[in-house]
């Protein structure tokens, strides 16, 4: 049996020209995207609840291979200070989510503040969108593994109770038990302060 990934699995796209984000304030009764052209885009997005659950640390990465798009004809000095700024303007729309700040030290920890510091633009564009990737499949293995042992938990039938946080931890959870051919039933209580549960 086949488990296809759920939208929210796939809530923010890099594309060609920027960064779609899934808007999370009226999903799921509309499925709208909203295109962010530039890293202040993506910032506001994450600002006004475009996005939710992981879909920051995803938006975060996402702005930081925008924000290294943008630097990438610069000399090493304004390249440097360029993505840090990119960095603190991200932490600063919502300064208690810790994936957002993991996001940016991680990135900044693959690039300037490690193998390559005072590299020009060049360089640093293709390494922050490789750091920013990279993040992102870590997570991603995270979240299935711990889905995973989830679902090992759960017998087949099991009711189980959400509050608020859809994150890809539950994703993981509930395509694993898919693939053990159990069926789960979900109780969402809460949906603040959208429609996040």
């Amino acid at each position: 049996m086949g488990v296809s990934t759920p939208i929210l699995a796939d809530s923010v796209r890099i594309t060609g020209d920027g960064v779609d984000i899934l808007d999370r304030r009226v999903y799921p009764f509309e499925r709208r995207w909203v295109h962010c052209a530039s890293l202040e885009d993506v910032a506001v997005a994450i600002e006004r609840m475009v996005t939710q659950s992981s879909g920051p640390l995803f938006a975060t990465t996402a702005g930081m291979t925008l924000a290294a798009r943008e630097i990438a004809g610069s000399g090493p000095e304004a390249a440097e200070e360029r993505l840090r700024a990119a960095g603190r303007r991200l932490i600063a729309t919502r300064p208690t989510n810790n994936h957002i700040r993991d996001a940016v030290r991680a990135i900044l920890a693959a690039t300037v503040d490690g193998p390559l510091a005072g590299a020009p633009g060049e360089e640093l564009a293709p390494a922050v969108a490789k750091a920013a990737a990279g993040h992102d499949a870590a997570y991603r293995a995270g979240a299935r593994a711990l889905g995973r042992h989830a679902a090992a938990l759960l017998p087949d039938g099991a009711r189980v109770l959400t509050h608020c946080w859809g994150d890809a931890y539950l994703v993981g959870a509930v395509q694993a038990a898919q693939e053990s051919g159990k069926r789960l039933e979900f109780v969402c209580t809460e949906t603040r302060p959208y429609l996040q549960g």
